[in-house]
């Protein structure tokens, strides 16, 4: 689906749910950055969380490929910034993990396209699909209502 529609159905979302928090998920390599330039309202959970690391920690992880140590101080950062981050009816969160919210927009995105935008941003396509499926469990356990897009 074209980034336009999306965008148009996200913002229709977003203006019938002003008084809500706002959580959309999806998995890396979705597009979710992408997205967010055209949605100036909305927050980044990535940029949050790199504006709360320690300028030695932002210099480790500013590395093109990450080792799987790099990767669990990332997500050590995510858990602490959970306690943190708090999501704003108005301001909705982009993030690849559940934060406290009303309701969640998931960010649906067929294996096919993933396969190509993994192999395009050099990132294994596996890790991807399971950040995906954690995101769905994620999803299932927060009893929250939901809303899919398709991406």
């Amino acid at each position: 689906m074209g980034n336009e529609i999306v965008i148009k159905k996200l913002k229709e979302i977003f203006e019938n749910n002003t008084e809500k928090r706002i959580l959309v998920l999806g998995t890396t390599c979705l597009g979710k950055t992408t997205l967010l330039k055209s949605l100036p309202q909305c927050r980044d959970m990535d940029a949050l969380i790199w504006e709360l690391l320690p300028k030695n920690i932002q210099e480790e992880l500013s590395t093109p490929s990450w080792t799987e140590e790099m990767s669990k101080t990332w997500r050590e950062y995510v858990i602490k910034a959970k306690r943190i981050i708090k999501i704003e009816p108005g301001h909705p969160l982009f993030a690849a993990t559940s934060f406290e919210s009303d309701i969640i927009v998931y960010l649906n995105i067929d294996k096919n396209t993933l396969r190509e935008r993994t192999k395009k941003r050099n990132t294994d396509y596996q890790t991807a699909v399971d950040n995906d499926n954690r995101i769905k469990e994620e999803i299932r356990l927060s009893n929250l209502p939901v809303i899919v897009v398709d991406v």
